[in-house]
């Protein structure tokens, strides 16, 4: 876990460097005879036919696998076109995509924020090669992820481009020993024609994500030489650098996954599946400890990248595993089956969250403690987050964590309520499957008139829509819900106490240091060797804050610097090699930092136990 800015290190293969590399143009164009397919000579256009209306030619997006890892990604727009606009054009995607990715072949165009530009009369074409490279960005797919074996997977929609008034034409080519795989169809190339009028239909509708698929700009596309293996209606690709333990681990869950949901909901999605797996990804340093990095398009292809584990998986990497694929498997049936508000994205993200446990726990292949670490972390993780500001004002943007931390405490709560309030309580999946059945499209006011109790009813309606603090209506909500639970200033976990010392030592921090960043260590808080500070030192570890220990304290630290702060202007903080500091006062009051430990079991108990806090 990375806290702040601190810096952090990744280790990459030659072999991974060697891929991501940009080859020479010389060396390309011997690469690309070997790995390009053999392309026909084009034929002579036909004269329109006479009396015949001249409608404008389509727009080509011309996307050939042209050697291992690398993509040329050729724009050939209509007579008199001097630009083409973007299908995607935010600004984060120009930044963490295109302009790092996108590579200019000549001197015909260049790239802007939002369009392609030919900058000479006699250039017809645009040519940019792509050098995949893995992201890992939260809310972003893959542009153009390698595989070992120099395959590539490819967002087409961060590529796409549009002229007023023109149609468009995707043309995908794999390498020549090796095929493309897009929308479900493989082949060694393939072309989707759209003339103006679906394009300018689909241009009409892209604030959902049907305009996306009306543009067939709504999935991955799989450039590749990787071996496909298909069971019933879903293919599987493996990289081949996945350890086979990952891959039997992953296909086990799958199945179980889609059995379950299907039983639950009486049906399947419609369409044909596709399971992308690669090992091994870079971080870049952004998300120290990740493991995983995943995502489900609206047309269903399934991308799972996995950190190739060095030793044996331990009982927490298969947890791990388990809860990734399982959530992804949810979002399948989310986009095939029913459908959620996207202005609301923590219905889909909790509603993930809290299937993914429940199938899981109902098929045994997760232990009743895991589900209960997994309930209380959401739960703390939640209140650390979002605690001090309304939900009603936090819900729309869908920013960080708290979509899918307090988007699965929702879920949660609700079911948990709802079971209390049954004779004869029903599983969480029959309850969903129940659900679907009855209402097909989740927004919010269906969640509280369908997925909650009406003993919590009210409680729940007040944390998702008054504007009181929601550490305060959530707290209401778990009391009306059955869920055993205890108080506790002490973090139970050392992943909660990491959160929380960020809400101790942040606004410290913040008051003494010009540039600065930390994290978590077992014994205390790492400061960056780069921090620029009046009083914290650079790389020291930072031990005890008012005389608590960090981070496993952190609760206690936070009632400490609170005390002191109301009877001085100091506080007092503790170094590893002895020293001690005083640090100003932050300049706003320290929230009381409480968690929550559900006591076994996580399901609220029905006959003899009182709901609510036990201290």
């Amino acid at each position: 876990m990375k806290m702040a800015t601190g810096k952090t290190c990744s280790q990459v293969s030659a072999l991974q460097r060697a891929r991501n590399a940009v080859l020479p143009l010389a060396a390309l164009v011997i690469a690309a005879s070997m790995f390009t397919p053999a392309m026909a000579s084009p034929a002579k256009k036909a004269g329109p036919k006479p009396h015949a209306a001249r409608a404008m030619p389509n727009t080509v997006i011309e996307i050939t696998a042209v050697a291992p890892g690398q993509l040329l990604i050729e724009y050939r727009l209509p007579p008199g076109q001097t630009s083409a606009t973007l299908i995607d054009p935010r600004p984060e995607l120009h930044q963490a995509v295109r302009q790092p990715m996108m590579r200019p072949l000549d001197a015909c165009a260049h790239l802007e924020e939002q369009r392609i530009v030919l900058d000479r009369p006699q250039c017809r074409a645009a040519r940019f090669l792509v050098s995949s490279r893995p992201m890992v960005r939260n809310a972003l797919y893959e542009a153009a992820q390698p595989v070992s074996d120099g395959s590539v997977i490819a967002y087409l929609p961060y590529f796409g481009v549009t002229v007023p008034g023109a149609g468009l034409t995707w043309s995908l080519r794999g390498p020549r020993k090796g095929y493309v795989l897009y929308e479900g169809q493989e082949g060694a190339t393939r072309e989707i024609r759209l003339d103006a009028a679906a394009v300018a239909q689909g241009l009409a509708h892209l604030d959902t994500p049907d305009g996306y698929r009306m543009l067939h700009a709504a999935d991955y596309a799989y450039f590749g030489v990787t071996p496909i293996q298909r069971e019933g209606s879903t293919r599987w690709i493996a990289d081949p650098q996945l350890p086979a333990v990952v891959r039997d681990e992953i296909a086990k869950v799958a199945t179980v996954s889609a059995q379950a949901l299907t039983q639950a909901s009486g049906q399947a999605p419609r369409r044909s599946m596709t399971v992308i797996m690669t090992a091994s990804f870079e971080d870049g340093g952004r998300q120290r400890g990740v493991q995983m990095h995943g995502d489900v398009t609206d047309t269903s292809t399934m991308r799972l990248s996995f950190r190739t584990p060095n030793a044996k998986p331990s009982e927490r990497d298969f947890f791990a595993w388990r809860k990734f694929v399982a959530h992804e498997f949810v979002h399948v049936w989310n986009s095939g089956v029913y459908s959620t508000d996207s202005l609301q994205p923590w219905l889909a993200e909790g509603q993930a969250e809290w299937l993914s446990l429940s199938l899981l726990r109902e098929a045994a292949l997760i232990s009743p403690e895991q589900q209960r670490e997994a309930l209380e972390s959401a739960y703390n993780l939640c209140m650390l987050s979002a605690g001090e500001r309304p939900w009603a004002g936090n819900a729309a943007s869908g920013l960080g964590q708290d979509r899918y931390t307090c988007g699965l405490s929702f879920h949660w709560l609700a079911d948990a309520g709802a079971r209390l309030a049954e004779a004869h309580p029903t599983q969480a999946l029959a309850r969903w499957g129940a659900q679907v059945r009855r209402a097909p499209h989740l927004d919010q006011d269906a969640f509280l008139a369908d997925y909650t109790a009406p003993a919590s009813r009210e409680a729940a309606r007040a944390a998702l829509t008054s504007q009181a603090p929601l550490r305060d209506t959530l707290r209401r909500w778990i009391d009306t819900s059955g869920v055993m639970f205890a108080d506790t200033s002490t973090p139970p976990t050392p992943m909660i106490a990491a959160y929380a010392s960020q809400q101790v030592f942040v606004p410290l921090g913040e008051a003494d240091c010009r540039e600065w960043g930390f994290w978590p260590e077992a014994q205390g808080l790492r400061i960056d060797p780069q921090a620029k500070c009046k009083h914290l030192v650079a790389g020291a570890l930072v031990q005890s804050i008012a005389g608590v220990p960090m981070p496993a304290q952190a609760g206690l630290a936070a009632d400490r610097v609170r005390a002191a702060c109301a009877n001085g202007p100091t506080v007092a903080v503790q170094l590893d090699d002895g020293r001690s500091l005083e640090l100003a006062c932050p300049t706003e009051a320290m929230p009381r930092l409480l968690f929550i430990r559900l006591l076994a079991p996580a399901e609220p108990t029905h006959a003899t136990a009182t709901p609510g806090s036990r201290s």
